[in-house]
Order: structure tokens, then C-alpha cells, then sequence
């Protein structure tokens, strides 16, 4: 019981000091201070794709997601055509997970609309399961922060 307090203390903090961005707030689930509930809870597992803008994240992902069997008629990111590229967080359901599992291709960060000095906060970043960088194979200020 001690442990599951502090398990669910951590959260309420980290959501107070980074919260869970709108968009992705379906998608990831809360601990619950009660053990039992929170070990019967429906889990996510959710997959960014981040670096800079027009690297080519919307590219790898449509990649993966054709070679994981998944419907090749996936909906495009909503773009920019002033060079931004994908506009908003976009989803897409991994097959085989019962929809529990999703790549999402996010804005690339450096640009005037999608800055990367709020990118780690404004996109959520921590409470993805995994974060891939993509990389055009240079490393550039934007990479490391």
C-alpha cells in the first residue's frame, strides 16, 4: 500500500508540474491510489516520433506502419505549406494491440509555430512510453534539448 502511494504521490506531482497535453490525455492512463484498481486499468502504450521539421518522421512512420500490416490507407498529418510540416499530433493505431498501441507523428520542433524551447513540454513528451528522435544525420541544437 506505502509503495502505491508514492507510485500515485509521483504522478499528481509530475501532472502538476508537466501535465498531460489535451490531445493525448485518452491515451494515457492515470495511477490510481487504490493498487488492486490500478492493476486492472486498460493500459496504452503510446510511440512519438520527434526531431526537427522536415526531417522525415511523417516518412518513417508511414514505413513502419506498412511493415507492421497495418492499413495502408492511413490518414495524412494535417500540413503546412509554408514548410512546417505535420501541423498537429497525429495517431495511428499499431494492429494487433486491440488499439491499445499507437505511433503518433508529431510537429517537428524549430519552426516559428512549433518552437523548441516549449517542444518537450507542449507536446508531452514524458509521459510517451518511448520517443524516437529522427534525424536527417546531423545533430543540431534542436536534437539536444
Amino acid at each position: 500500500a506505502r509503495a502505491q502511494e508514492e507510485k500515485h504521490r509521483k504522478w499528481l506531482e509530475m501532472n502538476r508540474e508537466y501535465p498531460i497535453p489535451v490531445y493525448l490525455r485518452p491515451f494515457v492512463t492515470p495511477v490510481s491510489q487504490d493498487v488492486n484498481a490500478d492493476a486492472v486499468q486498460v493500459r496504452h502504450v503510446n510511440f512519438a516520433m520527434v526531431g526537427n521539421s522536415g526531417v522525415g518522421k511523417s516518412s518513417l512512420v508511414q514505413n513502419i506502419m506498412n511493415n507492421v500490416g497495418a492499413d495502408v490507407g492511413m490518414r495524412p498529418p494535417l500540413t503546412s505549406l509554408e514548410g512546417d510540416g505535420t501541423l498537429e499530433p497525429t495517431p495511428y493505431v499499431v494492429g494487433g494491440y486491440d488499439g491499445r498501441a499507437r505511433i503518433w507523428d508529431l510537429p517537428g520542433q524549430g519552426t516559428k509555430s512549433v518552437p523548441a524551447k516549449s517542444y518537450l513540454r507542449d507536446m508531452g513528451l514524458k509521459h510517451f512510453d518511448l520517443v524516437l528522435i529522427v534525424t536527417d544525420g546531423r545533430w543540431t541544437e534542436n536534437d539536444m534539448a
